[in-house]
């Protein structure tokens, strides 16, 4: 996986250098790239959580490591994809769960609860 990172980033790379563009141009789309590389390997080094659980509102984000405890920082709904920010220390973890990614059911669930929860934290 690795290889395929670095070999796409340099392809990029090799077809700016012969591009016809010149000066600021070039130097943007050079740093995007870096910035792309850069998050990519940032991502590859960290292994990806596998499941979410939340039981008497305490978070845990599961991996191949085991269970990781959180604190849901915020959530948004973007055109049916739920998106949940979670805080571990000063770490930050963002999980996308899209439409197919569980049921119907266990995500109709999992939006009541976050609906519940901020109801009962903005009441304080």
């Amino acid at each position: 996986m690795l290889a395929w990172i670095l070999s796409i980033h340099i392809l990029v790379f090799a077809l700016l250098w012969f591009s016809p563009l010149s000066g600021w141009r070039l130097l943007v789309l050079a740093m995007v790239v870096l910035c792309g590389l850069s998050i990519c390997l940032r991502r590859w080094r960290r292994p990806g959580f596998t499941g979410l659980c939340c039981r008497d509102g305490l978070w845990s984000l599961s991996s191949s490591q085991g269970p990781t405890p959180v604190e849901l920082i915020s959530y948004q709904r973007l055109f049916g994809m739920l998106l949940l920010v979670f805080r571990n220390g000063w770490r930050r973890h963002s999980l996308a769960l899209l439409p197919d990614s569980a049921s119907a059911d266990e995500l109709r669930r999992l939006r009541q609860l976050l609906l519940l929860g901020r109801a009962s934290s903005s009441g304080q």
